[in-house]
């Protein structure tokens, strides 16, 4: 829900700053790099628009 809110409102956000806001909710042992890959891929597709699809 975080990343929602996130790319809702920022969906060019650098990776840096999503990592930062993502650090507050999220473990860090396996790292964020599929993490922020699925971020990115949800926010390619919210971009789409609906009669698109």
């Amino acid at each position: 829900m975080l990343a929602v809110g996130v790319i809702e409102r920022r969906s060019d956000i650098c990776e840096k700053e999503l990592v930062e806001i993502l650090s507050s909710n999220l473990c860090r042992c396996t790292g964020y790099e599929n993490i922020i890959k699925a971020v990115r891929a949800a926010a390619a597709e919210m971009k789409v628009p609906v009669d698109a699809l």
